[in-house]
């Protein structure tokens, strides 16, 4: 009978990834790569998260234990999914759906509203971290976005999130409630280097002036404390700005995306400003690495 139930539980997993596919194109998604399953002990959850930065999370809790599969590799994807009545039904069959919450998921409030919930626990890994508005309502497949939802890049709201993720596994598997705690508190120690680069970064950019256009990069720039403006739209206003700052040879432009802020090249270029791009998630790699990758640049400035 446990046999039986591996089996089950494995392609039960499989049919919700092909479920999820069904609704892009083969090019954007692969179920095969995003289905990730670990060794099998007699008792397993199945864990759906929406992307890989929560595979990586709910990775550092569970480790080897559980099945855990995420179900979008692409950050555009998964803001633009729809549901299907197909989607509903299949999650609502697994023990745990994480997600970010945050309006990083656009679509959850009417997904997670729809779940049949008497066997899924729903789990919305950013309640209680501190939030960022943008300053005017965004649109994504028709819906007003107005919180900024890059909150990991804060190491204060990842180890909130972290955290719920850790108290709904144990919530779920109780009897290995230390084994969790274990894993969590090894993560964030872990997190203990990174938070002294950024004690010694905030020192250093004490005397910079922080130039930057994308809202996204705010729970980073605030998280450093770092002097910090936000461009204006015209060149002129912009040199009105630059004429203010103390050290002309100090001003960093911070960015995400290389392509909507190719507006601002020839400021930057005309002032030799050096621009200095951080990743939000690489894709390839997990939290504290990408977050490591971003101080290591800043602290070579």
């Amino acid at each position: 009978m446990k046999a039986l139930k591996k089996v089950y539980r494995f392609i039960t997993l499989i049919i919700i990834m092909l479920m999820f596919s069904s609704c892009f194109s083969k090019g954007e998604y692969n179920p095969t790569e995003a289905l990730t399953v670990d060794k099998l002990q007699d008792e397993n959850l199945s864990i759906v998260v929406t992307d890989k930065l929560l595979y990586y999370m709910t990775r550092k809790i569970t480790e080897e234990r559980h099945f855990v599969e995420y179900i979008f590799k692409d950050r555009n994807i998964e803001r633009d999914f729809k549901a299907t009545k197909d989607n509903l039904n299949n999650v609502s069959k697994e023990d745990l759906f994480i997600y970010n919450g945050l309006d990083v998921e656009p679509w959850f409030n009417e997904f997670t509203n729809k779940l049949n919930k008497n066997k899924v626990g729903v789990i919305n890994i950013s309640r209680g971290i501190n939030l960022i508005n943008y300053t005017k309502e965004r649109k994504y497949n028709g819906k007003n976005i107005s919180r900024n939802p890059y909150y990991w890049m804060n190491i204060d709201n990842y180890k909130i999130a972290l955290l719920n993720i850790k108290n709904s596994i144990q919530d779920k598997d109780p009897k290995n409630r230390d084994y969790y705690e274990r894993n969590f508190q090894k993560e964030v120690k872990g997190l203990q280097e990174l938070e002294k680069m950024v004690s010694k970064i905030k020192i250093k950019l004490k005397e910079y002036t922080i130039y930057y256009e994308e809202e996204d990069l705010e729970y980073f720039t605030r998280y450093l404390g770092m002097n910090s403006i936000k461009l204006k739209e015209s060149k002129e206003e912009n040199n009105l700005l630059l004429e203010k700052s103390k050290d002309k040879d100090k001003i960093i432009f911070l960015y995400n995306d290389s392509q909507k802020n190719k507006k601002y090249d020839d400021f930057i270029k005309t002032n030799k400003i050096k621009s200095i791009r951080v990743l939000f998630l690489n894709e390839s790699a997990n939290y504290i690495d990408t977050l490591k990758y971003d101080l290591k640049i800043l602290g070579e400035i």
